[in-house]
């Protein structure tokens, strides 16, 4: 399944686009950078694409979330 992340702006384009992606008969879903650390990393399996959306590339929350998923193994992170 495809992953989105964002927050802010950032955030919302990435909710609208696995939506689209859904649309589309893709398995995929928003996960928000925030709550990731808190327990939302359950849905994260090894074999998942994570698309990170972020304008300016510095977002703590976003940055967090790309090393969590590094962690856990994501097939393919795209940020």
């Amino acid at each position: 399944k495809v992953l989105t992340t964002g927050i802010g702006k950032a955030g919302h384009i990435a909710r609208k686009f696995a939506a689209t992606l859904c649309s589309t008969a893709t398995p995929a879903d928003f996960i928000h950078p925030a709550e990731a650390a808190h327990g939302d990393l359950g849905l994260v399996d090894t074999h998942d694409v994570l698309i990170a959306f972020s304008t300016s590339g510095k977002s703590r929350e976003v940055l967090e979330i790309l090393e969590l998923a590094r962690h856990l193994g994501v097939a393919t992170i795209i940020g």
